[in-house]
């Protein structure tokens, strides 16, 4: 039976299920997400998902607890700016501030990755032009993940 959607759930572990959050996921053999902030010295239940027709199926429950807590970071010092934006055929990610290695996505409103690259950071800077003449019209996001931080701007094609 064809798959219509795949994601994740999760909860504190004093919540029922029923008050679950849903995580959107990317890909087809290997199904990946990125979570929202989790708070600091709590424990969570994850569970995979996929929809089809006939409802939705899950896997099986796996438990985790966040011991430290990326909100330490001071993420303020990353930059990032779309230009132009909207756009049409091309548009420039500048992102300031940042040192080392990231991976910059532009993701469909279904949470599918349309492309991804990688890129090194040059003087705490990375440059880089998307090419859009593929891309239907409509909105997307660019996601743009490092060691320590993943960051989300959004991206409309006209």
């Amino acid at each position: 039976e064809p798959i219509s959607s795949r994601g994740f759930e999760y909860k504190k572990d004093e919540e029922d299920w029923l008050d679950a959050e849903d995580i959107i996921a990317t890909g087809i053999s290997t199904i990946t997400a990125t979570t929202p902030v989790l708070d600091n010295e709590q424990r969570y239940s994850v569970r995979a998902y996929a929809e089809t027709a006939q409802g939705r199926a899950y896997g099986n429950v796996e438990e985790f607890e966040i011991t430290s807590s990326l909100n330490a970071l001071d993420v303020d010092d990353i930059e990032i700016s779309l230009h132009p934006n909207p756009a049409t055929s091309t548009t420039t990610i500048s992102i300031k501030g940042i040192d080392g290695k990231a991976i910059i996505s532009i993701i469909d409103i279904q949470g599918r990755v349309i492309t991804s690259i990688n890129r090194s950071s040059n003087a705490s800077e990375i440059k880089h032009i998307f090419n859009l003449r593929d891309l239907s019209k409509g909105v997307y996001h660019i996601r743009v993940s490092t060691d320590n931080v993943v960051r989300i701007e959004k991206l409309i094609v006209k």
